[in-house]
């Protein structure tokens, strides 16, 4: 024989609400364990004079020889690495 059970419609909400918010939280920058290799962006500052395009960009701690600048396509991309110190004093 079979048992009858009534429907409830709010019985899978609680299990919808985590996944959902594992979904979330695996695409937010800096929430993970992992924050330490997150992407950082600098501040920069865009503008044309009569002859030129000027880009200056907030870049501290970072030796011009650790850049990498390339126009490619009409896309601008600027690379570089910041290294910190490991002892803190």
């Amino acid at each position: 024989m079979n048992s009858i059970t009534g429907w409830d419609r709010f019985r899978n909400i609680s299990s919808l609400q985590v996944q959902v918010n594992r979904l979330f939280e695996s695409g937010v920058p800096g929430r993970s364990d992992n924050s330490a290799l997150t992407t950082w962006a600098p501040a920069v500052d865009l503008y044309e004079t009569e002859n030129e395009l000027v880009l200056k960009a907030d870049l501290p701690a970072i030796g011009e020889k650790d850049l990498d600048i390339r126009v490619e396509n009409n896309m601008l991309t600027i690379r570089g690495e910041r290294k910190f110190e490991s002892e803190v004093k």
